[in-house]
C-alpha cells in the first residue's frame, strides 16, 4: 500500500498525503506545498509516507478517512456535523468522482479483511 501512496504522491502529492494521515494539517501543508511548487509538495508527501516513528494501523487510517468525509465540520449553531462528502456532493459530477476513491479505498480494505 506504501508504494501505492509514493506513486500517487508523484502525480498528485495531497493525494498520497491524504490517504496516509487524513484530512489533517499535513494534507493542507501539502496542498499549500504543492500550489507553491509541485517538488516541495512531492517531496513532503514521500516524508511522510516514509516516516516509520509515527505510522498508524490499517483500521486508524480507515476511520481517519470515515471520520473527515463524514464528520469534519460542524455547523455554527447546531451542533450537526458534516463532512467531506456531504460538501462535495454540491458540486454535480465532480462531487461524486472525488468521494469515490476514499470509498473505493475503504470498500476494498474491507472485503479484504474478510
Amino acid at each position: 500500500m506504501d508504494l501505492i501512496r509514493i506513486i500517487l504522491s508523484f502525480i498528485l502529492p495531497p493525494v498520497g498525503v491524504f490517504l496516509q494521515v487524513g484530512m489533517g494539517k499535513h494534507f493542507w501543508f501539502n496542498i499549500i506545498l504543492t500550489l507553491l511548487g509541485y517538488i516541495p509538495g512531492i517531496v513532503h508527501a514521500v516524508y511522510i509516507i516514509a516516516r516509520a516513528e509515527t505510522r498508524m494501523t490499517d483500521l486508524e487510517k480507515l476511520e481517519g478517512v470515515a471520520r473527515s468525509m463524514d464528520r469534519a465540520f460542524r455547523i455554527p449553531f447546531t451542533g450537526t456535523r458534516v463532512g467531506w462528502d456531504s460538501l462535495l456532493d454540491l458540486i454535480p459530477g465532480t462531487g461524486d468522482a472525488a468521494t469515490l476513491v476514499p470509498a473505493q479505498i475503504q470498500t476494498m480494505e474491507a472485503q479484504s479483511r474478510q
